[in-house]
């Protein structure tokens, strides 16, 4: 008879430690969703290209002459990527 008393509190006792690992489960699925979010638009550089040589656009943006330059939008400039380059401007890393 003493195993049939004990029987609901260890059935009570695994539903709990049940339940506490399913919240677990669900606090690691929404903290590996937040960190695949943040490697992704990690992953997201900007690189150009000068002189056969790949670098990479440290900031997302910057001013040069009083004007806003996304890096995105950097390589449509040869030009200013050869300045940048020519200066050893820490706008760009060599990759």
């Amino acid at each position: 008879m003493a195993k049939t008393k004990n029987a609901p509190t260890e059935l009570t006792e695994v539903e709990e430690l049940q339940k506490q690992c399913d919240e677990k489960d669900a606090v690691i699925a929404e903290l590996s969703k937040k960190l695949g979010s943040l490697s992704s638009s990690a992953k997201l550089k900007h690189v150009v290209e000068h002189d056969e040589k790949k670098y990479e656009v440290v900031p997302k943006s910057f001013f040069h002459n009083k004007k806003e330059v996304k890096a995105e939008d950097l390589s449509a400039n040869k030009k200013l990527v050869a300045e940048l380059v020519e200066s050893g401007s820490s706008f760009l890393k060599e990759i």
